[in-house]
């Protein structure tokens, strides 16, 4: 048979080894107030790789790509693969509560830039919808008894 080699099933204690392995990854990312883009930058690695690592869709990881990653984040490749320490857990709660305000408040901010933007397109729409304006003329009218020649 050819084509790609059959990946070994994993048992029930691997599998939920990995799933961890993405979770504190992702934890210890948000703690440490970075980016799957930024941390890819530190470590030479594909953020979409991190990504998949995060969501547990990555089965061979290898243990220096752990130990890389723990050491960017300021862990020991044991601390990322097995218990988080509590404060790690609880910068990442904080990150994640900030990122969260800020998703917020762009939201509100887009919000009132697209009703700002929708109040000038009405305004202007009343503006060429509205009868033009009366010219008046530049010149002003003379009035009172007229200046140079007189008729006979």
């Amino acid at each position: 048979m050819t084509g790609r080699p059959q990946r070994p099933r994993l048992t029930p204690d691997e599998a939920q080894e990995i799933l961890r392995l993405g979770s504190n990854l992702r934890l210890a990312r948000l703690a440490a107030g970075l980016s799957q883009r930024a941390l890819g930058r530190l470590t030479a690695t594909n953020p979409t790789y991190l990504s998949n690592v995060e969501k547990g869709g990555v089965v061979g990881i290898s243990v220096l790509k752990v130990s890389v990653l723990a050491k960017a984040l300021g862990l020991s490749g044991s601390q990322l693969m097995g218990e988080l320490p509590e404060e790690t857990k609880v910068r990442a709660g904080e990150e994640t509560a900030r990122r969260a305000l800020n998703r917020k408040r762009h939201e509100e901010y887009l919000k009132r830039r697209e009703e700002k933007e929708e109040q000038a397109r009405a305004e202007e729409q009343a503006a060429l919808s509205a009868p033009p304006p009366v010219k008046k003329s530049s010149t002003p009218k003379k009035t009172g008894p007229k200046q140079g020649r007189t008729r006979k």
